[in-house]
């Protein structure tokens, strides 16, 4: 993660892409679950979802 900061990358959007990423290992986990595993509200989970599932 460290060189997407030194990119110069925002902390929300690398959040997202970690949030996501885990979601892809982990696929049969519920919103809930990963909200937990980060500490993070599940709202924060659903957004990171959305964010990273947009077509670039």
């Amino acid at each position: 993660m460290s060189i997407l900061h030194r990119l110069g990358l925002p902390v929300q959007i690398t959040l997202q892409m970690t949030i996501y990423a885990y979601h892809l290992n982990h696929p049969n986990l519920s919103q809930w679950q990963v909200s937990l595993f980060f500490d993070v509200s599940k709202s924060t989970v659903n957004r990171a979802y959305q964010f990273m599932s947009q077509p670039v």
